[in-house]
C-alpha cells in the first residue's frame, strides 16, 4: 500500500514536459469580430460603393484539436473550430451620415476553420506552463445579410454566400496540470481570413455584385487537454 501511494503521488508530480506526447484538446469561449468597412461592386446601375460599414455582436467559438509534442518544448496541432457572430448593424454609405435600418433576424457570419498549429511551451513550474504560437489553414466563411441597399426602400440586395478563404492565427496562453495527464488552459487567439469577397444579387435588376469585407476575429477560450496513450 505504501508503494502504491508513493507511485500515485509521483504520477501527480510529473512535470508537463513528461506527460504523454499525444493529446486531444476541447475548447470554447467568447469571440469578438472586428467591425469592417465594406466595398460593393458593381451595383444595379454599374457603380461601386466603398462607404458602407458592418458591425457585429460578440459571439462564440468552439473547437478541438489533436496534438503531438514532437520535441522538448514544442508541439504541433491539427485544429477544427467554429466561430459565429451576429450582425448588429449595417450602414449604407450612400447617405451622409451613413444610415442603418438595423440588422434583421438571421443576419450573421460564421467561420469553420481547419488549421495546422505550432506552439512553443515554456514551463514556469512543474504544474504551470506558458505557450505561444500560431497556425495557417483554411476557413469556410458563410455570410447571411438580408439587405445592403436601403436607398430604394423595399428594394433589397441580399448577400447569402459561402466561400473558402486562406486563414492564419496567433495565440498565447497558460496551462495548468490537473493530474492524471489532464491539463486545463486559457488562451487568447487572433484569427484572420484573407480575400473575403462574397457575392450577392440585387433584386430589382438581377445583377450580381461583390461584397468585400475584412474578417479579423479575437477570442478568449477555455479548454481541457486529455492525454492519448502514454
Amino acid at each position: 500500500m505504501a508503494l502504491s501511494c508513493s507511485i500515485a503521488f509521483a504520477e501527480d508530480d510529473i512535470p508537463l514536459s513528461m506527460v504523454s506526447p499525444y493529446y486531444l484538446s476541447i475548447f470554447g469561449g467568447v469571440g469578438f469580430l472586428e467591425d469592417s468597412n465594406v466595398s460593393l461592386s458593381p451595383l444595379s446601375v454599374g457603380f461601386s460603393r466603398d462607404g458602407d460599414h458592418i458591425e457585429f455582436d460578440n459571439g462564440s467559438i468552439v473547437g478541438g484539436a489533436l496534438g503531438w509534442k514532437f520535441a522538448p518544448g514544442w508541439r504541433a496541432e491539427a485544429e477544427l473550430a467554429f466561430r459565429r457572430n451576429s450582425v448588429s448593424a449595417y450602414f449604407e454609405g450612400t447617405f451622409s451620415p451613413p444610415v442603418s435600418n438595423g440588422a434583421q433576424s438571421g443576419d450573421a457570419i460564421s467561420a469553420f476553420s481547419i488549421m495546422a498549429n505550432a506552439f512553443r511551451d515554456i514551463e514556469v513550474t512543474e504544474n504551470i506552463s506558458l505557450h505561444v504560437g500560431g497556425g495557417i489553414g483554411m476557413a469556410l466563411l458563410e455570410l447571411n445579410l438580408a439587405n445592403t441597399d436601403y436607398q430604394f426602400g423595399s428594394v433589397s440586395a441580399p448577400v447569402n454566400d459561402t466561400i473558402w478563404s486562406l486563414a492564419s492565427q496567433l495565440g498565447a496562453g497558460i496551462d495548468w496540470k490537473l493530474g492524471n495527464g489532464w491539463v486545463a488552459f486559457v488562451d487568447y487567439r487572433a484569427f484572420a481570413a484573407r480575400d473575403t469577397t462574397f457575392s450577392g444579387t440585387h433584386s430589382s435588376s438581377g445583377r450580381s455584385f461583390n461584397f468585400d469585407m475584412d474578417y479579423f476575429h479575437q477570442a478568449v477560450i477555455f479548454g481541457i487537454k486529455l492525454p492519448l496513450g502514454g
